[in-house]
């Protein structure tokens, strides 16, 4: 996790101003002042005058200068929803005269983490945990970080900065699933991906000739034809591939179902990575900005959203721009003309797989043919439990 020191050596006050009972007190002392003074009653002049000083001695009270040094890490700073992070704040006194009690505010998706620092001596130092809810999954911030002194009569209250936002990343969570078998075999008429391996025996396509191509895999019949130099494109079959598609259009699923959409994802991604095989994860309607700095898919699925951008054709065209071959597992809805156009993409993989949730309305289908398989399932749970039973049935 990112770490944040902040020494204060003045008292640099980013919100200075009273509580709600400070408020409150201080119109009722201004009240009873304004009443005395025009009715000539010395004694609410004097309760009046005696509650406006004890507000402006809470206000300069709270403004005393805090000169401390904060080291705030949170541990791990990737967890799974609901699993929780453990945050620790390191104080060290760094100012001449010993400090009282007072609170270190700490946010998380809008809500105060409150942590109780004790009294510091001079030169002294303390170290408090607390404890991060994860409830969901996303990206958070964390922080930033403040000091938060109040009066013991709770009328005003002082806050500065100790430290920048960090982030948070919450993973969807993962399922024990099977992984499907997969392998390439691509088609007589399927495109070749450009990450795929050159120069074994199996046939994908055929191209035109670009330097540096080997002679040998000239097709001197397609050349002739076309009066063109064209070459056979080969590809290595021995790697296994999956391709895992996500669909993110918030007609395909409500927030509820898309969390269980996430969920399948990232477990079959767990699964399949797992065992050594090599996964492309497809998204539509990516943030590139911070997922390109991340370091692995489950950072993707964090911050994962539903995007009205594109259609089921952007969903295509998104999947064919992918690395071709192995299996093809795509999680959409109950549409069916989805289902459809994603079956025809079955001379480009050996194996394509459809998990439409919320297709039933409770438990799970599955219907299918060679080299195509449709699982419709009310939930994560019911799809994974369909995806062990078809994994299982293939070994």
């Amino acid at each position: 996790m990112s770490r944040a020191d902040r020494r204060l050596r003045r008292r640099p006050a980013e919100l200075l101003g009273l509580t709600g009972n400070g408020l409150a007190t201080g119109i009722g002392a201004a009240a009873l002042l304004a009443a005395g003074v025009a009715t000539g009653y010395p004694t609410l002049v004097g309760v009046g005058a005696a509650l406006l000083a004890v507000v402006a001695v809470a206000a300069l009270l709270v403004r005393l200068p805090v000169r401390v040094e904060v080291h705030r890490t949170v541990t791990p700073d990737r967890v799974t929803v609901h699993a929780g992070a453990t945050g620790q704040v390191e104080i060290r006194n760094v100012g001449r005269l010993a400090t009282a009690g007072f609170e270190v505010v700490d946010m998380i998706d809008g809500d105060s983490l409150r942590i109780a620092v004790p009294a510091l001596p001079r030169g002294g130092s303390g170290r408090v945990t607390y404890p991060v809810p994860t409830p969901r999954r996303g990206v958070f911030q964390l922080g930033p970080l403040h000091v938060e002194r109040r009066d013991p009569l709770g009328l005003a209250m002082h806050r500065s900065r100790l430290a920048a936002p960090a982030k948070l990343w919450v993973h969807p969570r993962v399922r024990p699933v099977r992984p499907l078998p997969v392998g390439i075999a691509l088609d007589f008429e399927g495109q070749l991906s450009e990450n795929a391996q050159r120069g074994s025996t199996a046939f994908a396509s055929l191209r035109e000739y670009r330097v540096g191509d080997d002679p040998r895999q000239i097709h001197w019949r397609s050349t002739a034809r076309i009066g063109t130099l064209v070459v056979q494109d080969r590809v290595d079959t021995s790697e296994p591939t999956a391709t895992i598609l996500i669909d993110t259009r918030p007609d395909v699923f409500d927030e509820p179902r898309f969390e269980e959409a996430v969920e399948l994802a990232a477990s079959l991604l767990v699964a399949t990575t797992r065992i050594g095989q090599s996964v492309t994860l497809l998204a539509p309607g990516e943030e590139p900005g911070e997922l390109s700095r991340g370091p692995g898919q489950l950072d993707r699925l964090a911050a994962l959203r539903r995007t009205d951008r594109g259609d089921a054709g952007a969903l295509l065209r998104l999947l064919r721009r992918a690395p071709a071959g192995g299996s093809l597992i795509a999680i959409t809805g109950p549409d069916q003309t989805v289902v459809t156009r994603l079956s025809a993409e079955r001379r480009r993989y050996a194996r394509v797989v459809i998990a439409q949730l919320g297709a039933v309305p409770e438990g799970a289908a599955t219907t299918g043919r060679a080299g195509l398989a449709v699982l419709r399932a009310t939930d994560a749970g019911t799809a994974v439990g369909a995806f062990n039973q078809l994994s299982g049935g293939r070994r």
